[in-house]
């Protein structure tokens, strides 16, 4: 014979343990997405790190060229005896030329940080969509204690009309 009571218990207990289920499963869920963002914004912050070192490098070897044209001409105009202005001004340029150079570069990498910002922005966004998602696959504890008090009274009506059938 089967027990009403019985079956009322046995339908609220799993009915208890699948919420339980459901809300662990979901904060597991939100802890990954939470680990993935970390991991992203690492990998964005290490590509702004290598886009500043980059820039940096370039800047520099720039500014080396720069020194060693400026050298290549002075040495030039010295061994020429060309003095007054035509010099300064071809130094002058030269100097502008590179400065207009390293300023390029430096955009370039005003942009590369704008984009990562933009990224992680974006990243953040649709952590925190899957996380609000998960977070109403949770059901709320009045709900939790409706669907188990519901599944309890479905279990011992159950079990009543199989004890009839008997």
């Amino acid at each position: 014979m089967c027990e009403p009571n019985a079956m009322m218990a046995l339908s609220m207990g799993s009915q208890f343990l699948e919420q339980g289920s459901q809300g662990r499963q979901a904060r597991a869920q939100a802890r990954a997405t939470v680990r993935s963002l970390d991991h992203q914004i690492e990998g964005l912050r290490r590509r702004q790190r290598e886009t500043d070192q980059d820039a940096d490098r370039e800047i520099l070897e720039r500014r080396r060229q720069q020194m060693r044209h400026e050298g290549k001409l002075r040495a030039a105009f010295g061994d020429a005896g060309v003095v007054g202005l035509s010099p300064q001004r071809e130094i002058h340029q030269t100097r502008q030329r590179y400065a207009e150079d390293a300023g390029t570069v430096d955009m370039q990498r005003r942009r590369a940080h704008t984009q990562t910002r933009a990224e992680a922005a974006v990243a953040g966004q649709e952590a925190e969509d899957r996380i609000a998602s998960m977070r109403q696959a949770i059901p709320h504890p009045m709900v939790s204690s409706l669907m188990i008090g519901t599944s309890g009274l479905e279990g011992y009506m159950a079990g009543r009309t199989l004890e009839r059938n008997i």
